[in-house]
C-alpha cells in the first residue's frame, strides 16, 4: 500500500509540473520566460507518460485525475492546433463542417433561415456551411493564442473614430456585434483599445466556461452575466463613460424583447440595449470584424446607429433593418444556423405584441 502510495505521489507531482508547463505553452497563461518547441513537445511527452500510468483504483482522486487527463490532453491538443496558420486552421474547420452539417438538423435551419432572407442558392449554402466551421475553428486562435499574436491578426480597422468621439465627449459606448463575422475576434479586439464589458451567458459546461472565460477575458475586455447583477454593471460602466457590449440579434429571453421584422419574419428582438442607451445617453455603435479570404485575417468596422426610435419596437426595427444590410454584403459570414425566428417560453405572439 506504502509503494503504491508513493508511486501515486510522485505521478500527481509530475502531474503539476505538466499542467504548468502546458498553460504556459497553450496561452492560457502568461509564461515566465519565451518556450521553444521543444518545450512543447517535452509538455506533451510528460502528459502522455502520465495517461499511460493510471492513478491507483480505489483511491478518493482516481476518477478526479482521469478526467483532469483527459481535459489537459485535449485542452493541450486544442492549444497546439491554435498555433497553426489561421488559413490552414479555418480550412480544417470548412472541411469539417461540410462533412458532417449538411446531414443535421442545423442545415435545415441554415436553407429556411436563408429562405426566409430570399438569399438561397446551393453555392451559397455551401459558403455558410464552410463559414460556420471556420468560425468555430478560428476561436481557438482567439482564445488561446497569446494576447499580442490574436489582436494582432486585425489587419485593418476603419470607423474608431466613432468610438473616440464618444468618449472625447464623456459618452459611453453601446457596442452592438451581430453573429457576422468573427464577433469573438471582433469582442477581444475592441478590448485592446479600451476598456469593455460584455455580457456574456455561460455555457452548461464548466469546462467550456473556463476555457472561454480564460480566452475572452485578456486586455480590457470583462464579462457580465445576463441577470441583475450584470445588467447594473453595464448601467454603471456606461454612467461613467465606459463601453459594453451586446450580441443584438439574440432571441430575448421572456418578457425583455418585443417583436421586430428581420428579413420579413418577426423576431423576438431583445430591448436590452436600447433600455441602456435611453438610460444613459450612451451611443449605439454597430461593429463587425470581417473575416478575410485566404486565412489574411480581419478587418475591423465600426459604423454609427443614427436616428434611433425612442420606443423599443421602433429602435428593434431600425437595428434589424441595420443588420440586414450588412447581412447582405456578406451573407456567407453569417450565422444561419441561428434559430433567430423561434418564440421564447412566456413570450407573447407576434400578434399580441405592443
Amino acid at each position: 500500500m506504502q509503494k503504491n502510495m508513493a508511486r501515486f505521489r510522485r505521478r500527481y507531482r509530475l502531474r503539476a509540473w505538466s499542467r504548468r508547463r502546458f498553460s504556459s505553452i497553450s496561452g492560457l497563461s502568461r509564461p515566465p520566460c519565451k518556450l521553444s518547441v521543444n518545450s512543447a513537445v517535452l509538455a506533451y511527452y510528460d502528459i502522455c507518460v502520465i495517461l499511460v500510468n493510471p492513478a491507483p483504483p480505489g483511491t478518493g482522486t482516481h476518477k478526479m485525475l482521469n478526467s483532469l487527463r483527459l481535459s489537459s490532453l485535449a485542452l493541450l491538443t486544442l492549444g497546439l492546433l491554435a498555433r497553426l496558420p489561421l488559413g490552414l486552421l479555418q480550412t480544417a474547420g470548412a472541411l469539417v463542417t461540410l462533412s458532417v452539417l449538411p446531414w443535421r438538423k442545423r442545415a435545415l435551419d441554415m436553407r429556411t433561415n436563408l429562405e426566409q432572407a430570399g438569399l438561397y442558392s446551393r453555392g451559397l449554402a455551401l459558403q455558410a456551411y464552410a463559414g460556420q466551421g471556420r468560425s468555430m475553428a478560428e476561436s481557438l486562435a482567439v482564445w488561446l493564442r497569446p494576447y499580442d499574436q490574436a489582436v494582432g491578426l486585425v489587419r485593418e480597422v476603419s470607423g474608431w473614430e466613432h468610438v473616440e468621439a464618444a468618449r472625447a465627449e464623456g459618452r459611453g459606448v453601446v457596442a452592438l456585434m451581430p453573429h457576422l463575422g468573427s464577433w469573438e475576434m471582433g469582442a477581444l479586439y475592441a478590448g485592446s483599445r479600451m476598456p469593455i464589458l460584455f455580457l456574456y451567458r455561460p455555457p452548461r459546461q464548466a469546462w467550456a466556461d473556463r476555457l472561454m472565460r480564460r480566452g475572452r477575458e485578456r486586455g480590457g475586455l470583462a464579462l457580465a452575466t445576463p441577470d441583475t447583477r450584470g445588467v447594473r454593471a453595464m448601467l454603471k460602466t456606461l454612467k461613467q463613460g465606459g463601453a459594453v457590449g451586446v450580441l443584438p440579434d439574440q432571441v430575448a429571453s421572456k418578457g425583455d424583447g418585443v417583436w421586430a421584422a428581420f428579413f420579413g419574419r418577426p423576431a423576438y428582438t431583445p430591448t436590452l440595449a436600447f433600455r441602456l442607451i435611453q438610460a444613459t445617453g450612451a451611443v449605439p455603435l454597430l461593429f463587425f470584424c470581417e473575416r478575410l479570404a485566404w486565412g489574411r485575417g480581419y478587418r475591423m468596422q465600426v459604423m454609427p446607429l443614427k436616428d434611433l426610435p425612442e420606443d423599443h419596437a421602433g429602435a428593434a426595427l431600425r437595428l434589424n433593418t441595420a443588420i440586414e444590410d450588412l447581412i447582405r454584403r456578406h451573407p456567407e459570414q453569417y450565422f444561419w444556423s441561428y434559430r433567430r425566428y423561434k418564440q421564447p417560453q412566456g413570450a407573447p405572439p407576434p400578434e399580441a405584441s405592443p
